[in-house]
């Protein structure tokens, strides 16, 4: 949540200072959130993922809603499962909306992003969706970081390549589903630590 401190907003201050993208995404989709996530941290961009951030012991909701307070953009991973899928990515799409309502009407900060032709929830029908199914879904995603950060934001060709291989083993259904491990581990938000990217970058939405 943004606090003013003598008449600086700090939550913005803060996400200036060390950018961050949440990667928000329904259990069936883990595979997918984890190519974005690799992705963006080849191509330099901070990231929050629980499946590779969420420490052991941590509660779910206070990280979470820590993280999308903190984040400077949060990308919201969509797709046909996701669409009828329950548990608590719906609630991070609430905090995230919430979130923006403290923000500058300007200012991007939920990216709805889509492993193929699906809804987009009413929550975020106003907001433009970045395809990844499409041939250059990958390029066109990190173009619109660069878009929303005026930097220059780019992966190695191969980071392109792979992500895109693990978007059409995603939608073949070889990658559609997490094992029942997975899904457990992603349900009761437990996971081991593991250190993160320490590059500082962001993500945003197309216009």
């Amino acid at each position: 949540m943004c606090e003013y401190s003598d008449g600086v907003l700090q939550g913005d201050s803060m996400r200036k200072a060390e950018p961050l993208v949440f990667v928000s995404y329904a259990r069936p989709d883990l595979h997918g959130a984890s190519a974005i996530v690799n992705l963006l941290r080849d191509a330099g961009v901070r990231t929050w993922f629980d499946k590779k951030d969420l420490k052991g012991g941590q509660k779910r909701e206070d990280v979470v809603t820590q993280k999308i307070g903190d984040a400077s953009l949060v990308l919201v991973c969509l797709s046909t499962t996701a669409a009828d899928h329950g548990g608590f990515f719906h609630e991070e799409i609430e905090f995230a909306v919430r979130e923006a309502m403290n923000l500058p009407k300007r200012k991007v900060f939920i990216v709805p992003v889509r492993f193929n032709d699906c809804a987009i929830p009413d929550k975020l029908h106003h907001l433009h969706a970045v395809d990844l199914f499409a041939s250059s879904g990958s390029y066109n995603l990190l173009n619109s970081v660069g878009d929303a950060l005026n930097l220059g934001v780019r992966a190695r060709s191969e980071a392109h390549n792979i992500f895109a291989a693990a978007i059409e083993e995603l939608n073949s259904g070889r990658g559609s589903r997490p094992s029942p491990g997975e899904e457990a581990a992603h349900d009761n938000a437990i996971q081991p630590a593991v250190a993160g990217n320490d590059s500082k970058s962001t993500v945003h939405q197309v216009l």
